[in-house]
């Protein structure tokens, strides 16, 4: 198996024991708790994100009431504390996937930093970018086109080593046609380019994340008929030096029929440090781990939402999992935002990076 702990972080202070998601139990990994629940929530039905910073600070979309769209809000991850992070002047904004870029030591000073953040407006075609200068927060967008397809960008990934970024989004519609997703690159100045087409995408897309070694690129493609999904897979694409995708390569990392769950959507999907991919399946109450070979390794069933959009490796060491969803059976639209956490063997990639370059000028800015 290829989920094994990373040796430098915390699990090595636990004896360095070996860890493999065969026999986690040890140390209580892969254990969800509600974090956030139905009556202590300050989060919308259209909770998303989920973002982290360098102190482990979890991130999300929907603080407030239903309406408020275009609020950001910050959780502890261990106390489940919430407060209020950014709120966008434009009320038609309407975030959704969340990536910090950056989070910097301001002139040596631990406690004052420049943080750096993507948020995809789902409903606007366009990426904005925060950037927050202790207190004061500078914002713009960062990458937009009219030709996106409605309902992109809905979620972001980043490759850090080349600064790229890449978009999916998707229109739901009764019965999917190639049509129905869509694959974007935006450069580090901002130049969006569609990336996919009718032939390298088949159905709606909506997770996105970029491999360690930025040569791959994994988005998920949904199918329905009648308004209902069929079909759910994670597709892989070679990445070219340019940032494109090589649409010859296209292949089929794991198919969802394989456990007979292919009628569950995929949602948002992230990384740890040894390639694993974790997927939540919204519609079941889920997260699925991926090895980097296309394998399923573990499922972990959630105790407080079945609608998981979207989860991110959070907490002090970087290995507490916060996934956000509707509370409960909640359909989509109604009641509240749930989250809850659960403790995995390695760190996320982009909590990581966040840490190793914490001392550096922020390259993204």
């Amino acid at each position: 198996m290829h989920f094994v702990a990373s040796t430098g972080t915390v699990l090595c202070l636990l004896s360095c024991a070996a860890s493999t998601l065969a026999a986690p139990e040890t140390f209580s990994y892969f254990k969800p708790r509600a974090l956030v629940n139905v009556n202590t929530t300050q989060f919308g039905t259209f909770i998303e994100g989920t973002g982290v910073d360098a102190a482990g600070r979890a991130y999300a979309v929907n603080f407030g009431a239903n309406t408020e769209r275009n609020i950001l809000g910050r959780i502890n991850p261990e106390t489940g504390a919430q407060r209020k992070f950014f709120v966008d002047a434009d009320k038609a904004t309407a975030f959704n996937g969340i990536r910090f870029l950056c989070d910097n030591e301001k002139d040596g000073q631990k406690e004052s930093r420049v943080q750096v953040l993507l948020a995809a407006d789902q409903l606007n075609k366009r990426v904005l970018k925060l950037v927050r200068d202790d207190a004061v927060v500078t914002r713009s967008v960062f990458c937009s086109d009219p030709a996106m397809l409605q309902g992109l960008p809905n979620d972001l990934a980043v490759d850090y080593k080349n600064k790229r970024f890449y978009l999916s989004g998707q229109a739901y519609n009764e019965k999917t046609v190639p049509a129905d997703g869509e694959v974007w690159l935006c450069d580090k100045n901002g130049k969006a380019t569609k990336i996919s087409d009718e032939t390298s995408i088949l159905g709606r897309t909506n997770g996105i994340e970029v491999s360690l070694d930025s040569k791959t690129l994994y988005v998920s493609e949904a199918v329905n008929e009648n308004f209902n999904p069929v079909s759910n897979k994670i597709i892989s694409f070679k990445i070219k030096p340019d940032g494109t995708i090589d649409k010859a390569s296209r292949k089929v990392f794991f198919d969802f029929a394989e456990d007979k769950s292919q009628n569950v959507d995929v949602d948002g999907m992230r990384i740890d440090t040894e390639g694993n991919l974790f997927a939540t399946r919204n519609g079941n109450g889920e997260v699925v781990v991926l090895s980097p070979a296309g394998k399923l390794v573990r499922k972990i069933k959630l105790v407080s939402t079945n609608a998981p959009t979207n989860l991110e490796f959070a907490g002090p060491q970087g290995t507490d999992v916060v996934v956000v969803g509707r509370c409960g059976n909640a359909d989509y639209g109604t009641g509240v935002g749930c989250l809850e956490t659960f403790k995995s063997p390695n760190p996320g990639r982009a909590f990581t990076e966040l840490v190793r370059t914490s001392k550096e000028k922020c390259a993204f800015l």
